[in-house]
């Protein structure tokens, strides 16, 4: 989230409600200057038991004068509960060994 925030400390993050507000499938707009700058998404669905049945698909209208490039970086794991998460196909990482916790 960090890296979504920016660097300034003056970003300004707006909670769009994305999906009904579905908590599984919330959605930010991060502006900088009063300009949309990045968005955050996120699919906290686990579709363990039938796979494909999580799957996300988006369309985000931006008014004139938006962005005229997107570069997408995506957050990864086998599942919500999975322990191994990759970060902009860069690593894989085990989480544990950063932010233990009991099962």
């Amino acid at each position: 989230m960090a890296e979504a925030f920016g660097k300034s400390n003056q970003s300004r993050i707006v909670d769009l409600g994305a999906n009904y507000n579905n908590p599984l499938t919330p959605a930010y707009a991060i502006y900088d200057q009063g300009t949309l700058s990045r968005m955050a998404l996120f699919n906290y669905m686990d579709d363990v038991d039938a796979p494909g049945t999580a799957n996300l698909n988006v369309q985000i209208r931006v008014p004139n004068g938006g962005p005229r490039q997107v570069y997408v970086k995506y957050l990864a794991s086998d599942s919500v509960s999975s322990q191994n998460i990759s970060w902009a196909g860069q690593v894989s990482l085990l989480i544990r060994s950063y932010f233990p916790f009991d099962r």
